[in-house]
C-alpha cells in the first residue's frame, strides 16, 4: 500500500468517525451534565474537521492525474544528476586554471627576478662606464697634454 492510499485511508476513518461523534453530541438529552464536556468536544471536532479539510486538499494535491509527480521526480533526478557533472566538470576546469594561473605566477616571480637582476646589472654596467668615460677623459686629457709637449719639444729641436 502506497502513501497516498494510507493517507486515503486514515481521512476516511476520521471523517466516519467525526460523524459518528457528532451524531452522539446530538443525541445527547442531559444538556446540564455534559454542557462543559459538549463544549470541549465541540472545539476538539472543529480542529479536527479543519485537519481534515487541510489533508483532503493536500490528499486532492497528490492524487490529482494532471500532475505527475513520478516523472517531475524522475525529470528533476535527471537534471541534478547534469548538474552534478556539470560541475564535476567546472571543478576540473577550475582546478586547471588554478593551476595555470600558479604556474603563471611563478614564470612571472622568476621574470621579476630576472629583470631586476638586469636592472641591477645595467646599474652596475652604467656605473663602470661612468668609471670608464671618466678615466677616457682623463687619459684624453694626459693625451692631449703629452701631444702639446712633443709639439713644444719637436718645435724646439727644430729651430
Amino acid at each position: 500500500m502506497g502513501w497516498v492510499s494510507c493517507i486515503e485511508d486514515a481521512v476516511a476513518r476520521l471523517a466516519s468517525e467525526l460523524r459518528q461523534i457528532r451524531t452522539r453530541q446530538d443525541d445527547e438529552t442531559d444538556a446540564r451534565e455534559l454542557s462543559a464536556e459538549r463544549e470541549s468536544v465541540g472545539r476538539l471536532i472543529g480542529t479536527c474537521e479543519r485537519i481534515l479539510r487541510d489533508i483532503t486538499g493536500h490528499l486532492e494535491l497528490a492524487t490529482d492525474p494532471t500532475l505527475d509527480l513520478a516523472d517531475r521526480v524522475q525529470e528533476l533526478a535527471k537534471k541534478v544528476t547534469v548538474l552534478k557533472e556539470q560541475a564535476t566538470h567546472d571543478k576540473q576546469e577550475l582546478q586547471k586554471a588554478l593551476s595555470e594561473l600558479a604556474r603563471t605566477r611563478s614564470d612571472l616571480e622568476k621574470v621579476t627576478t630576472l629583470c631586476k637582476q638586469t636592472k641591477d646589472d645595467l646599474f652596475q654596467t652604467q656605473t663602470n662606464l661612468g668609471k670608464s668615460n671618466a678615466k677616457y677623459q682623463e687619459m684624453a686629457r694626459q693625451c692631449e697634454r703629452f701631444r702639446k709637449e712633443h709639439q713644444k719639444g719637436s718645435h724646439k729641436k727644430n729651430r
